[in-house]
């Protein structure tokens, strides 16, 4: 028979400096399909996610990308993720990672702010030639990655790209009347 499990725990929010500051991050494995629900399906099951977590405070780092067999960025270990190239975002597509309902929203504002959008592979070894790069989560928001392994990403703090949208996701998800605001 179905049972029902819920938990309530406290909110936990991300520190000023990560916004400020930026993170860093790493490059992880391939995301095993054999052994893991397929990214575009949320699920209970976050043995993988434990393993990763673990494996970020070993080296120090905040966020962690999978990749796929190609190499291919497809998602963070919570989070969804942008680069910044030449005025374009770059972000992998819908097919490879959880669509986030933070990622949704970004990609809308992005639009309506006359920013272009690539869908597309996002090479793990061009990460280091971003201008930007920043994750998306339902809980952090918007958070510049400043770092990813040993390369610095652009000028080695927030770029004005995040910066912009995480000011317009933050009016549009708090004025009332916007989408996702109060009221």
């Amino acid at each position: 028979t179905p049972s029902v499990l819920i938990a309530a725990l406290p909110l936990r929010t991300y520190p000023a400096s990560h916004y400020t500051d930026g993170i860093s991050a790493t490059v992880l494995w391939a995301r095993p399909a054999q052994v893991h629900p397929p990214p575009t399906l949320k699920s209970t099951s976050y043995q993988h996610s434990v393993v990763a977590r673990l494996e970020l405070a070993r080296r120090g780092v905040q966020e962690g990308f999978y990749v796929d067999a190609a190499g291919h960025v497809t998602e963070g270990t919570v989070s969804n993720v942008f680069a910044v190239r030449c005025g374009v975002l770059p972000t992998p597509p819908q097919d490879v990672c959880l669509p986030g309902i933070t990622r949704a929203e970004v990609l809308a504002i992005a639009r309506e702010a006359g920013l272009s959008l690539a869908e597309e592979p996002l090479p793990a070894h061009a990460l280091a030639q971003a201008e930007e790069l920043f994750i998306t989560s339902s809980l952090a928001e918007l958070v510049p990655v400043v770092r990813v392994d040993q390369s610095r990403i652009g000028s080695g703090g927030p770029g004005p790209v995040c910066q912009r949208l995480h000011a317009l996701y933050r009016q549009r998800t708090t004025e009332p009347g916007q989408a996702g605001g109060q009221g």
